[in-house]
């Protein structure tokens, strides 16, 4: 039997053309267009959580994600049943790996960017498939989310945006960039703790996939792992390069738990630099805390080992 969420989707499309019902929208964004980037593991979530709180941005929450093929339609009713949406979110800052509950909270929204990035074997897109991303309709898509919403877009995805950022840079003359780091170790551990949780084993990957996975995706698993998260940090790193120091900012997950304050009080200055119209609310945010996770011992050693060879090769 059809899931009913599925099948109104599909009567959307069908009865909703996209062209047809939004002719007289701009083609592009006009207000900034906010990415989190950062390895998977390493507190997007998080922080996507306390920039929804502190800042009145328009982003996918889990109601407006039920919408993949007419998200305005998705937001239009959010702002119906919401005087403030993003306001109430849980001061627990509570999520599972990327999932998050309650209607209002953050949703990757995989079905979206799946739908204009067609991933093949990795997440990383080289210059064919970008060639052949849809950067109008993307781009107006883009613009329609921003109209209903009537403030700057944001988006945290760790699995398809962040070795898209020099790409999304380009199409997007309006995007910036935070990037939050954690250290390999940490994100190495909950990677792992991730696989087994999620998918139940360890013969499937779980989450990002680099360019580099087809060459890790048979090798034994503290170098699958510790090659996961070097060479998707390495590759965020080259991207960001190429992105202009104004449009970007960088924070550490441990900075943020320290004092989420002044790291939400650095990321306004760097918005407000670039759209002194940002909306700002005076909100206490709850406290953040790095989750201590545990790993077996030995497994953990030769994960540190394999990441202490992969960056002594990069010296």
């Amino acid at each position: 039997m059809m899931n009913i969420i599925t099948k109104l989707n599909e009567l959307l499309a069908k009865e909703m053309p996209f062209d047809d019902f939004h002719k007289d929208i701009n083609l592009i964004p006009e207000l900034p267009v906010i990415f989190i980037v950062g390895l998977p593991r390493s507190g997007t979530t998080p922080l996507a959580q306390l920039l929804i709180q502190r800042f009145r941005l328009g982003y996918v929450s889990n109601l407006i994600a039920k919408f993949w093929n007419a998200p305005e339609l998705g937001i239009s009713l959010t702002r119906e049943i919401s005087d403030d949406p993003g306001k109430m979110l849980s001061s627990a800052l509570e999520s599972n790996y990327g999932f998050t509950a309650g209607y209002e909270d953050h949703h990757e929204f995989g079905y979206f960017w799946r739908r204009w990035f067609d991933f093949g074997e990795t997440h990383y897109l080289d210059q064919n498939a970008q060639s052949s991303v849809d950067v109008k309709g993307l781009q107006k898509a883009l613009s329609v989310m921003e109209k209903i919403w009537e403030r700057p877009l944001f988006f945290k995805n760790p699995a398809a945006l962040p070795l898209q950022t020099a790409f999304l840079a380009s199409i997007l003359s309006t995007s910036l960039f935070v990037h939050i780091k954690r250290g390999h170790t940490d994100v190495a551990i909950s990677l792992f703790n991730g696989w087994q949780k999620r998918m139940g084993d360890t013969t499937r990957w779980f989450s990002i996939k680099p360019r580099e996975y087809p060459f890790l995706k048979d090798k034994p698993i503290p170098e699958q792992i510790a090659g996961q998260v070097f060479y998707t940090q390495k590759e965020i790193d080259n991207q960001l390069r190429l992105v202009p120091d104004q449009r970007k900012i960088c924070l550490s997950f441990s900075d943020l738990c320290e004092d989420p304050d002044h790291e939400l009080e650095r990321i306004g200055c760097f918005l407000k630099n670039n759209y002194p119209n940002i909306d700002e609310r005076d909100v206490a945010l709850p406290a953040l805390s790095p989750s201590s996770e545990n790993m077996d011992s030995d497994l953990l050693h030769q994960i540190e080992t394999c990441l202490k060879r992969l960056n002594s090769q990069e010296l």
